[in-house]
């Protein structure tokens, strides 16, 4: 089974330090499930894929609130067919948007998991 842990913010600043570790609990908890997991999220303008702490594909992405979002989307969709994820688990996307309504339709509503 493989996972995409897909978070809309940049976890590695200093006031994430808390969230940071408890994703990367979470993540290491599904291994430990074996389930192949891996996690997507943004830093400054960049999209990053990242599996067991090693960053494996970088995307740019568009500045501005509802641009970036739709910029993750697309870098998303793109992942979502070449890697067949079974299932993504997206935590605290702010806000319930088009871009958002649009992970369901890509992966299906069965297969996402909101936190």
């Amino acid at each position: 089974m493989k996972l995409l842990y897909l978070v809309y913010f940049d976890i590695n600043l200093p006031q994430m330090a808390g969230v940071k570790k408890k994703i990367l609990s979470q993540l290491n908890a599904f291994d430990d499930l074996g389930i192949n997991s891996e996690l997507m999220y943004r830093e400054g303008n960049k999209l990053l894929i990242q599996k067991n702490g090693k960053i494996k594909k970088k995307f740019e992405i568009k500045k501005g609130l509802s641009r970036y979002k739709r910029s993750i989307y697309k870098v998303f969709k793109m992942e979502a067919i070449s890697s067949n994820y079974d299932y993504v688990y997206i935590r605290f996307p702010n806000t319930i948007d088009f871009s958002v309504l649009s992970l369901f339709k890509c992966v299906g509503k069965d297969k996402v998991i909101l936190e």
